[in-house]
């Protein structure tokens, strides 16, 4: 049976969960090799990377603006995160459960909804709401644009 087509959002913004494998745990060093991986690619692919909460078996993130088709930007983000974990951890096979999932913001209110709400998934150190306006993973620019536009 086939899948389901893929919503797509009017403004290329998306909020996205990886579920891991039923069998593996991200730890502190695999969720960050995943922020490092994520601000890799978004110079190369052209997004913006708004928001993330990484747990130890769900990572979820709000990427605006994206440039690049939403599957040539999961795919390089996550065979890369992939590999690296798979390296790190002497091992082989599949890290994630099944597909990603995204949910398409259809306007600019919709990402900053995302953004709360990705925050707000559940408590844990990776959460960029813990220190929204310094972190190095998140895109400032954006944030603050949006902030100026709704005083």
């Amino acid at each position: 049976m086939a899948r389901k087509a893929r919503q797509l959002s009017e403004i290329n913004s998306y909020t996205i969960l990886l579920k891991a494998s039923d069998t593996l745990q991200f730890n502190n060093h695999d969720k960050q090799l995943f922020l490092e991986t994520v601000q890799k690619y978004s110079s190369v692919l052209s997004y913006k990377f708004l928001a993330y909460n990484l747990t130890d078996s769900i990572l979820s993130f709000v990427l605006y603006d994206c440039d690049t088709a939403l599957d040539t930007t999961m795919r390089k983000i996550v065979v890369s995160f992939v590999n690296k974990f798979n390296l790190y951890h002497n091992r082989s096979g599949k890290v994630f459960k099944d597909r990603f999932v995204s949910l398409p913001a259809h306007s600019v209110k919709d990402v900053w909804d995302m953004v709360y709400d990705v925050h707000n998934l559940s408590g844990t150190e990776f959460n960029s709401v813990n220190n929204y306006f310094d972190d190095k993973y998140i895109n400032l620019e954006c944030a603050k644009q949006f902030l100026e536009k709704n005083k």
